[in-house]
């Protein structure tokens, strides 16, 4: 755990000075953002045999191998499958591949930190203990899939509504759950409903099948092996931000755009509760989405607090997101599989 614990502390001290720094110094909190992001991005990009699913993806990586272009499509989803096989053809393993999707999240982030005009270096120590070390590290095309929403939410803000289709339409071709963000968007009538509600209809044909095969149907089994107790600590820490709102209720009423994707992502998060108590797996990939509601009430609660209250928010930042650490590092069953950590510094390893 010692190594996690540095690389967060690390992060910590690069959010503590960008807070304390002037804003007429942003050229020395730009080259700490770079460093930090930078660091975080090697060391979730070239770690070896780290995370629950390590294994099965040094699997699909050599399935893809081994199959035509058009073949690779069956078993993972496009945009990450296509990154597999230049990878492959390149002459790389799968350390690269990890590399470029980490690549790809921790820009993603930045980006986002930008377009919602939070501190990026205190974004990057929020975003540190669960959405880097569990999701970047341990489920690889859910953690490009989420980078990418957050980006997607973040244009939002400034209404580009087109640029939230693009990068939650690219969210989708690595990991097809992020489908979920698409239809919290665009459901927004009575009318979107049911044109929702009859294409589900028309396509169940194929989509009952395809959901009940081998490749999905641990989303569908709610057995006691196959539960996801960490649906709820999600569930609580999106609750939680959505407090920090409400009490900041009057500096949130200037984000128009944003206060709309969050009051549908509070109906949207009532229902994964109630789909938690049948379908804990599948409610918790849905959840994810859902976590930019966690980055935006936790990391503007500081922008938003008075001194002396500023304090005392960025004492309460620190100590959640530690907390949040050793909660999953000490108390997780899944957490063996990011023990010992390994790093790879060469090609085919």
């Amino acid at each position: 755990m010692i190594v996690y614990l540095t690389m967060l502390t690390f992060i910590c001290f690069l959010a503590l000075g960008s807070l304390f720094l002037p804003k007429r110094l942003r050229i020395i909190r730009d080259g700490m953002s770079l460093l930090g992001y930078g660091a975080i991005c090697v060391f979730i990009g070239l770690r070896d045999h780290v995370g629950a699913d390590w294994d099965a993806y040094k699997v699909i990586f050599h399935a893809i191998s081994k199959l035509p272009l058009v073949g690779t499509f069956f078993i993972v989803e496009p945009l990450y499958g296509i990154c597999n096989r230049l990878v492959y053809l390149a002459g790389g393993d799968i350390h690269i591949v990890n590399l470029i999707c980490a690549t790809i999240l921790l820009a993603c982030l930045f980006n986002f930190s930008r377009l919602v005009e939070i501190d990026s270096n205190l974004l990057l120590f929020i975003a540190t203990p669960y959405l880097l070390f569990v999701v970047g590290m341990g489920y690889t095309r859910e953690s490009v899939a989420l980078g990418l929403a957050l980006n997607a939410v973040g244009y939002l803000r400034h209404s580009r509504e087109k640029m939230f289709y693009l990068f939650a339409g690219l969210a989708v071709l690595f990991h097809y759950s992020a489908i979920f963000l698409v239809l919290l968007w665009w459901i927004s009538s009575f009318k979107r409903t049911a044109a929702a509600a009859v294409a589900l209809l028309a396509v169940s044909p194929v989509l009952v099948p395809l959901l009940f095969s081998e490749r999905y149907v641990r989303y569908l089994n709610n057995n006691a092996a196959m539960q996801s107790h960490g649906v709820w600590t999600r569930i609580l820490l999106i609750a939680l931000a959505l407090t920090v709102m409400f009490v900041q209720k009057f500096e949130w009423a200037r984000e128009t755009e944003l206060r709309r994707v969050i009051i549908r992502g509070i109906v949207a998060l009532g229902a994964i509760t109630i789909l938690s108590l049948f379908l804990s797996t599948l409610a918790d990939r849905i959840c994810l989405y859902l976590f930019f509601i966690y980055m935006l009430g936790i990391g503007s609660m500081i922008r938003y607090s008075m001194i002396p209250f500023k304090y005392l928010s960025i004492f309460f930042v620190v100590c959640l997101t530690y907390g949040i650490f050793f909660a999953w590092f000490g108390l997780s069953n899944f957490a063996v599989a990011w023990f010992p950590y390994g790093i790879s510094l060469s090609s085919n390893s």
